[in-house]
């Protein structure tokens, strides 16, 4: 939130003594990027630059008494009338960020099953506010560490778990929570298909839990998208889908049942491949 102190020559769109809101990341609004709604990735500007955090350049916070906007036709939006400084600065990028994370992912999944991580303040919050606005099936919340927070999202009619559950998965997770554990809790807890969008900045490299989101399955469930295609018992004589123990029989004729085994490495007895009764393959 500021006050317009002086514009110059190409902005026509705001006057002096005007309240605006800028934007905090630097970007020009025409590159291919800004265009297709990816300012942050802005290639008309250092990358990372933004205010606040002299990460690609200094710009200049807005604790400073007098702050230069680049691209103010693209970056600095006016005060809407009626609406009190004060409100407007309540607001801020933790709830207009949540909004654009909820609410493009909700319109891909409607109706999910949403899972928030919490840990920063208000954007665990604002995630449950608008992800029950929009319409999720149910919308669950951890939080380890603000209990303040925990009572609001439990006011706000989500259910509260103490950790992520292990024989439960989510379409929709979001990490609030800034910490790796945090993500990969959220990656680990979201179903096959589904989405994680992170809200946390990360001060170090965090490890993805690749092998256990492939591999997780909730007991008594199988995953949706894993089908049996073919189940073919080699007594029926009905011709199987190839599957890697037949491939691997037929490019290794010497190995199979009622043949000695090969020898292994000086001279002990190598495994012998045992004919199986189903050959199966799955996608």
């Amino acid at each position: 939130m500021a006050k317009v102190i002086e514009v110059g020559d190409n902005v026509s769109h705001v006057k002096p003594g005007q309240l605006v809101v800028p934007a905090w990341h630097v970007a020009c609004g025409t590159c291919a990027s800004c265009v297709s709604g990816r300012p942050t990735g802005c290639t008309n500007v250092p990358r990372n630059a933004m205010f606040g955090l002299p990460a690609g350049g200094d710009y200049g916070g807005f604790f400073s008494e007098a702050v230069r906007i680049p691209f103010a036709g693209y970056a600095l939006a006016p005060l809407p009338e009626g609406v009190s400084a004060r409100a407007a600065a309540s607001v801020g990028d933790n709830f207009s960020d949540t909004y654009g994370a909820v609410a493009r992912t909700l319109r891909n999944a409607p109706g999910a099953d949403v899972l928030v991580i919490g840990g920063t303040g208000s954007v665990g919050v604002f995630a449950v506010t608008f992800a029950k606005a929009l319409g999720a099936s149910s919308v669950s919340y951890v939080d380890a560490f603000d209990p303040e927070c925990v009572e609001l999202a439990r006011g706000l009619g989500a259910e509260i778990l103490d950790e992520a559950p292990p024989d439960r998965e989510f379409q929709v997770t979001f990490d609030a929570s800034g910490s790796p554990d945090g993500l990969r809790t959220a990656l680990s807890a979201v179903a096959p298909n589904g989405t994680c969008h992170s809200f946390g900045i990360y001060w170090q490299d965090v490890a993805v839990p690749a092998y256990s989101m492939c591999v997780r399955r909730p007991p008594g469930r199988r995953r949706p998208d894993r089908k049996r295609d073919h189940v073919v018992r080699r007594r029926t004589g009905r011709p199987a889908q190839e599957g890697p123990a037949r491939r691997f029989r037929r490019r290794h004729p010497e190995v199979g049942v009622g043949k000695d085994p090969p020898q292994g490495p000086q001279g002990t007895p190598g495994n012998r491949l045992r004919r199986p009764s189903i050959v199966c393959s799955r996608r």
